[in-house]
């Protein structure tokens, strides 16, 4: 991302557009940086004025939120300003920007017949991630709940892979030589990494060098190595 909006003032309109999804620009030429952003491929600018508000779609939202983290903002200073989904879409766009393929609420039946969802599903060579995204406020007692839900989303993993045989014309990856799966929490508070039963809690802004540290990882936390599956 090149341009060059005060990251403020992108925090400004997704706090302005979270109720109705539209926001008042402050000028044509700012209309023009956003554009470099979002997707407004055919957004006419001659017919736009800065007193007339414009519409903003939820994955425009994101982009936005993305762009002022990447510029230095902590992600707790967005997160009253973005819906709850939202937070699985920002983290799916962060994952693009680390060169992974995704998918976003990626819903499956185990073979007990059971219906799963996964936030998002991410593969780059040789890793496929499964995360649950969370917006735990600070308390007492989180680290239970991390716990069980580390544990919830690894038997997703189990779940998950159990059906690729099945599946696997949809996931590219199931055509490597093998793949290596975790199972992730990605948490919205600024904190400090953290494992729990060897596996990963990654908060949001930490992310990007989470996967970028892959190789070292997979020698510390839980992860299940597949090969030849179809």
């Amino acid at each position: 991302m090149t341009t060059n909006i005060n990251p403020k003032r992108a925090i400004a309109i997704i706090a302005e557009s979270k109720e109705d999804g539209f926001f008042l620009p402050n000028s044509t030429s700012e209309i023009q940086t956003i554009k470099e952003i979002v997707s407004w491929k055919e957004l006419k600018l001659d017919q736009l004025s800065e007193n007339k508000p414009i519409e903003i779609v939820t994955l425009d939202r994101c982009k936005l939120a993305l762009y002022a983290v990447m510029n230095g903002t902590p992600p707790v200073d967005l997160i009253e300003h973005l819906k709850w989904q939202e937070f699985e879409i920002l983290t799916t766009l962060a994952l693009k920007e680390a060169g992974f393929e995704t998918r976003h609420r990626l819903r499956f039946t185990s073979i007990e017949k059971k219906w799963l969802e996964l936030d998002v599903l991410g593969w780059k060579k040789p890793y496929v991630l499964l995360i649950d995204c969370k917006r735990y406020k600070r308390r007492s007692g989180k680290s239970s709940s991390l716990r069980k839900a580390l544990e919830e989303q690894k038997m997703r993993l189990e779940d998950f892979t159990a059906m690729l045989p099945e599946i696997h014309e949809n996931f590219p990856f199931t055509e490597w030589k093998y793949f290596i799966a975790f199972p992730i929490l990605i948490s919205w508070l600024p904190e400090d990494f953290a494992v729990y039963d060897n596996m990963a809690l990654v908060p949001f802004d930490k992310l990007n060098s989470f996967v970028l540290e892959l190789d070292e990882w997979r020698y510390d936390l839980y992860n299940k190595r597949y090969s030849n599956l179809v």
